[in-house]
Parts: structure tokens; sequence; C-alpha cells
């Protein structure tokens, strides 16, 4: 009966492990955290060098500073209130797709994000 105690909360402690370094190692929820609240000095620390960046009709690919500042105007502009992921996936080499959306003080947007190896590689946020 000890044993088997012994290797439930073994097995228990385990799998708590996996899930959180899991958790750890995907960086969609600080993302996703990023884009619900506004926060362009955490979402910049995720930015790829160079992105892919649609935001309305703007659409074209920029350095990582470019970004950041297109995004925080868009922000000003459109004050955040929640960002929920409606679609994820994980490719087979470990690029994750996101789609989400994104609800500002002046509507709703349809947001997609491509993350390669921890970064974002395309931003796109439109109605």
């Amino acid at each position: 009966m000890k044993r088997l105690f012994i290797a439930i909360v073994a097995t228990v402690v385990l799998i708590s492990i996996t899930v959180i370094s899991t958790m750890a190692q995907s960086p969609v929820n600080t993302i996703a955290n990023s884009l619900k609240t506004g926060n362009t000095n955490t979402l910049v620390n995720y930015l790829a060098n160079t992105v892919d960046l649609t935001i309305l009709q703007d659409d074209d690919t920029y350095n990582k500073g470019v970004v950041a500042n297109k995004v925080k105007t868009f922000f000003s502009q459109n004050k955040p209130s929640t960002f929920v992921v409606k679609h994820k996936m994980t490719a087979p080499n470990n690029s994750q797709k996101v789609i989400g959306t994104l609800t500002t003080q002046t509507g709703n947007y349809r947001t997609y994000l491509l993350i390669r190896n921890g970064k974002i590689t395309e931003l796109s946020i439109e109605n």
C-alpha cells in the first residue's frame, strides 16, 4: 500500500513537472497576455528581427523596432481589453500558429500570429 502511494505521488510530480516545463517553453501565454494588456514592452521581447506585419491596411515586412512602434501606436488608438485565443496549432517543425480575437475600445480585431523558435515572425491585426 505504501509503495502504491509513493508510485502515485511520483507519477503526479513527474506529470506536473512535464506540464510546467511545457508551459514555460511556450511563449503563447505571455504573448497573449501582452496583447490583452497592450504591453508592447513585453511583446517586443518575442519579436523576430524582421516581422511580416499587417495592421489594418498597413501590410509590409518591418524590423523589430518599427513593428514595436506600429503596434504601440495601434494600442494607443485602440486600447485593448481582452485577447482570446480561438485556435492554436503546433506544426511538425515546432512553429506555432495562433488565431485570436483582440477586443479593444474601438472594436474586435482578428489577430494571427506565427511563432518560430519562440519569436513572432508574422503578426496580423485586421477587422
